[in-house]
């Protein structure tokens, strides 16, 4: 009993495959009484990557977006951003209207532009 207690998760994500702007996505995740999906550590960073395995676009938006009026980038759901998963070569590009999308191939976090179109995770 106590060995199963050590592999249960409160994670519960969830990959919705249609193709939309972060907005929509956000607004999709929200109608549904849910929110755009945060990695908070490796943990949460592992059950994204099985998710993305049903992907059919090569990125998928997460709720990481970047503030131009502070000049950071934020959970929507509030919470901080601690654990970062950039492609070596990216760290996040502090432009306006861009949000972060992480990769199907390789699982790294991209900063996309807002308007771009992509299967998204929502976190229940």
């Amino acid at each position: 009993m106590m060995w199963s207690l050590l592999f249960m998760s409160l994670i519960s994500l969830m990959l919705i495959p249609e193709n939309r702007t972060w907005l929509d996505s956000l607004i999709y995740c929200r109608d549904h009484n849910m929110d755009l999906a945060y990695i908070h550590d490796n943990e949460t960073q592992v059950w994204a990557e099985l998710e993305l395995q049903n992907s059919t676009s090569p990125f998928v938006w997460l709720g990481l977006h970047y503030t131009c009026t502070l000049g950071f980038w934020f959970w929507v759901g509030g919470h901080p951003l601690q654990y970062k998963n950039w492609d070596p070569n990216e760290k996040g590009a502090n432009e306006c209207d861009m949000s972060v999308a992480i990769n199907k191939d390789n699982q790294y976090w991209y900063s996309k532009p807002d308007n771009e179109t992509f299967n998204f995770m929502c976190i229940i």
